[in-house]
């Protein structure tokens, strides 16, 4: 993958997260376009690695429980983590 390659799916997964993800509901907050920018490389390696949606989910609830000290949602985690899937696959 180059540069250019990886660049469009940073900006893709970040975008996901932020818009489908967001367990802090901060995606109407004019400044937070990067709020979850950290977590996109730790993201796309794991679907590199091929991992599942189920996988993708467990990474993004230990995210927010471990990470965040959040408790958020299962079915914004499940929706995130099949949009992530599908930029793996494009």
């Amino acid at each position: 993958m180059d540069r250019a390659e990886y660049r469009r799916i940073l900006l893709e997964v970040d975008r996901i997260l932020l818009e489908d993800w967001d367990p802090l509901d901060v995606r109407e907050e004019p400044d937070a376009y990067d709020e979850y920018t950290n977590y996109a490389p730790l993201v796309i390696r794991r679907l590199m690695d091929g991992c599942s949606q189920e996988q993708i989910c467990e990474l993004l609830a230990h995210i927010e429980l471990d990470w965040m000290g959040l408790q958020g949602s299962a079915e914004r985690r499940s929706i995130a983590a099949k949009k992530l899937l599908a930029v793996r696959l494009e």
